[in-house]
């Protein structure tokens, strides 16, 4: 999978290198699970990081929720494309103090988040998001050097 990485702010670090090497090792182990098909494990995924403000006008316009989130994903009718995922660092900082573990961890989890929405998961039902949930914590059990979530 190819990953194309736009940094549309200024105010936090973006973790380039760290999400091009993560982001190979999600998509194989989704692979494996046979949650994303051979043809799909091809196809460019583009991550975008925003302002807290741009991330919030995005909420609002196609969610209906007036305010900022972690991340946001957009599905694509490029055929080339699996998608796009909208990052918002100001909004993983304060996640992951409040979750007291690195940045890095946060991220990954956001990523795995994310990359299970583009591949049709949701959480808008109790039974859908226990299922998304504990696939994506065994998915980031899988990947993450450091704590283990349950």
């Amino acid at each position: 999978m190819s990953i194309l990485i736009i940094n549309q702010q200024n105010d936090f670090r973006v973790p380039k290198k760290f999400i091009e090497e993560v982001t190979p090792k999600i998509i194989r182990i989704l692979g494996t699970k046979k949650i994303i098909s051979s043809k799909k494990m091809k196809l460019e995924l583009n991550v975008v990081f925003v302002t807290s403000k741009q991330i919030q006008d995005l909420n609002k316009n196609f969610r209906s929720k007036n305010k900022p989130t972690d991340i946001l994903s957009f599905n694509s009718l490029d055929p080339s494309l699996l998608g796009e995922l909208i990052l918002c660092p100001e909004i993983i900082t304060k996640n992951a103090k409040t979750n007291e573990w690195p940045h890095k961890y946060e991220y990954l989890y956001m990523l795995i988040h994310g990359l299970l929405h583009l591949l049709g998961y949701d959480h808008e039902s109790e039974l859908e998001s226990k299922k998304m949930f504990k696939l994506q914590d065994q998915v980031f059990n899988s990947v993450s050097d450091g704590p283990k979530v349950i």
